[in-house]
């Protein structure tokens, strides 16, 4: 950087990356370029291929993801080097208008150092603990929230252990209402009543596509280089986050996650990320104020510099810091104040300094760009230095609007290969087993469906097995006669009498192990092929009558309601797939939860299934009318009557739908009375 305003000067090379370790503070008023400061010390950095992560509360920082602009002032050969030595990536919490980016409160570290791991794992499970008794509304500096996290840690540690984490609020909600009371001394039953209302809560709405929507929050992979050469530079656009409680829950989370990488990639010898937070004043504020982020934000500036971390702190307004974490900062860039009071606040930040007051005795002197450096470090003088002139546009805030255009869609497709889907549980963990009051499902066939009369679907399910179960067992009995009479080959016989053994059997098993789920999920998994086995046996015996072959006698109208009910319903479970895998709850389709191994579901997703069932039954139903209303104006119309033929068949099979979507519509609706 230059001594001398714009690009004029001699540069003050001397300073370098080391000098950064031992964190750095930006101070100056409104209008003194300290966001100019942070930005060129930004862009030094990624020119020697450091990265950084920069948390943008006000939008402004995000213009460092755009070409460089035409500028006498600017030197050009930097900005070309600029442009294609660097890899700006702004990512935006809430929405997609950049790159979507979540917070996942639950994840553990992947990467675990050698040495000592299992003191590193329980302090990682500490952090994750504090961080989790924040985001469900409790103070851990008072009473009320250390015993939260007491609580959470042991909880959490116990669950951890056996594998089986949650692994969103919603499970951890599950998980809490599971507890025995007596089992914790340190939290009464009425608290472990409201932290479950509290995890549950931000399972949905805004606050579940924090934790769900986009990128999982991953330190690793912000600091991957996506391509080659390119220094990746990480803008954390919090724009878009609407309330002030969800900007802490982001940036202590992002504490914990970069704490986390640091302690797994130590570089006590070398700068390997800058983090810089501008108008930190809300994030530190002075004792005895501690909102969720002091504490991650204080130990990060405190042990940064052991792992190669710079932290980077500006404000407009020192009184709103606190000094002793600010004091953490070895190098300070001091620009222009006037008001007295602000300049006798940042004196007891320069604890290393012999005399604060010869140092803030300029600051109301300097001009917009122009700052004071004390840097024990780096000079034992206070070094006067302006800024260079940015390499990037520098401006008003971006808007969630203007993001679209910065983002190519190479560097969405980049970060969208980061998603993580959560992992399917190969068991049912110990909170979910037992829940006889709970929603639970049933996935007979692969169909799902709520095992609940609430639900039309499983109303239906339940009529359409017991036709096809009873279907299978007389037309094999009309089968064995035909084969008695020399009609049909033993084959047809076998086979019938098989296939509805294994039916009735998949039946019984379904109804015998509704408390076994891990068992059942097995017998589930299984089943799907059988489902078309038996549908294409059913329309077989409806042939071979048709045929001529056999004379089914009164049961070919039972065959012809089963067949008729069974390939309906066939055809309604994959419009209800369809519909389920389109609706979301915490980043995973309904249709996925609805899979899951011993699924427990939430209120918000048992209404969010019976309610695509009662559409869909509604339509079904409405189509069923249509085609009858239709059948009978045409025998209106053609005085036809309905003792034999076509006519006959279709109004059996449309009696049988009609009543079928009736049944089920009226159990359903009694039901829920």
């Amino acid at each position: 950087m230059p001594e001398g305003e714009g690009a004029s000067g001699d540069w003050v090379d001397d300073f370098q990356a080391k000098h950064l370790l031992r964190q750095v503070g930006i101070l100056g008023s409104n209008g003194s370029g300290k966001t100019v400061m942070a930005k060129v010390i930004l862009e030094e950095c990624a020119l020697i291929g450091i990265p950084s992560i920069i948390i943008d509360v006000q939008g402004d920082l995000a213009r460092l993801a755009m070409e460089p602009e035409a500028d006498e002032n600017a030197d050009p050969e930097r900005q070309r080097a600029w442009s294609e030595s660097t890899d700006v990536r702004v990512w935006t919490p809430l929405t997609s208008d950049g790159l979507p980016i979540c917070i996942d409160p639950f994840n553990l570290p992947q990467d675990v150092p050698e040495d000592n791991p299992e003191e590193f794992l329980r302090m990682a499970l500490d952090r994750l603990a504090s961080g989790l008794t924040s985001l469900l509304g409790h103070d851990l500096n008072k009473p009320k929230g250390r015993q939260a996290k007491a609580f959470l840690f042991k909880h959490i540690s116990t669950l951890v252990e056996a594998g089986e984490e949650p692994y969103d609020f919603g499970e951890l909600a599950e998980s809490i209402r599971a507890v025995d009371p007596e089992e914790f001394d340190m939290i009464t039953p009425a608290a472990l009543k409201e932290m479950a209302r509290n995890a549950e809560a931000n399972n949905t709405g805004a606050d579940g596509l924090l934790y769900s929507l986009g990128t999982p929050l991953d330190i690793g992979v912000m600091m991957s280089q996506r391509e080659p050469g390119r220094t990746p530079v990480n803008v954390l656009y919090l724009n878009t986050l609407p309330s002030d409680a969800m900007k802490h829950a982001f940036v202590q989370q992002l504490c914990r996650k970069l704490y986390d990488w640091m302690l797994a990639n130590p570089s006590p010898d070398r700068l390997q990320c800058v983090m810089f937070l501008d108008e930190a004043g809300p994030f530190i504020p002075p004792d005895p104020h501690r909102p969720p982020a002091k504490d991650g934000l204080r130990l990060l500036l405190k042990q940064g510099r052991k792992f190669g971390l710079c932290g980077m702190i500006a404000s407009q307004s020192p009184g709103d810091l606190d000094y002793r974490t600010m004091g953490q900062a070895r190098s300070m860039f001091l620009g222009s104040f006037t008001q007295k009071q602000e300049i006798s606040k940042i004196e007891p930040m320069l604890q290393q300094a012999k005399d604060p007051k010869a140092i803030t005795a300029n600051l109301p002197s300097l001009k917009a760009g122009q700052f004071e450096l004390f840097s024990p470090d780096f000079s034992e003088e206070v070094v006067h230095l302006s800024t260079r002139w940015l390499l990037t546009p520098h401006g008003s805030p971006l808007t969630n609007e203007d993001l679209g255009p910065l983002i190519p869609d190479s560097l969405r497709e980049w970060a969208a290969g980061f998603i993580r889907r959560r992992p399917r549980r190969t068991r049912v963990p110990s909170w979910r087993r037992g829940g006889a009051e709970e929603e639970r499902v049933e996935l007979l066939h692969s169909i799902p469906t709520l095992k609940s009369a609430n639900d039309p679907m499983d109303v239906l399910l339940a009529t359409t097995n017991a036709l096809a179960i009873a279907t299978m067992f007389v037309a094999t009995y009309f089968l064995s006669h035909s084969y008695i009479d020399g009609e049909l080959g033993i084959a047809w016989v076998a086979v019938g009498g098989a296939i509805s053994v294994l039916l009735a059997v998949l039946l019984a098993m379904s109804h015998f192990l509704q408390d076994d789920w891990e068992l059942a999920a097995k017998v589930r998994s299984r089943a799907r092929a059988f489902e078309w086995v038996v549908l294409a046996w059913i329309w077989a015996v409806w042939s071979i009558h048709r045929l001529d072959w056999v004379d089914l006698g009164w049961a070919y109208y039972l065959v012809m309601v089963s067949q008729t009910l069974v390939t309906v319903f066939m055809a309604l479970e994959y419009l209800h797939r369809i519909r389920l895998g389109r609706v979301s709850f915490g980043g995973e389709s309904l249709l996925d939860r609805l899979r899951s191994v011993g699924a427990v579901l939430t209120e918000a997703e048992i209404s969010s299934a019976q309610a695509s069932s009662d559409e869909l039954m509604r339509r079904f139903g409405l189509l069923t009318t249509a085609l009858t209303v239709s059948l009978i104006s045409a025998l209106l119309w053609t005085g036809s009557d309905l003792s034999t033929g076509l006519l006959r068949e279709a109004a059996v099979r449309l009696v049988t739908l009609e009543g079928a979507v009736l049944v089920a519509n009226l159990v359903s609706i009694w039901k829920r009375r």
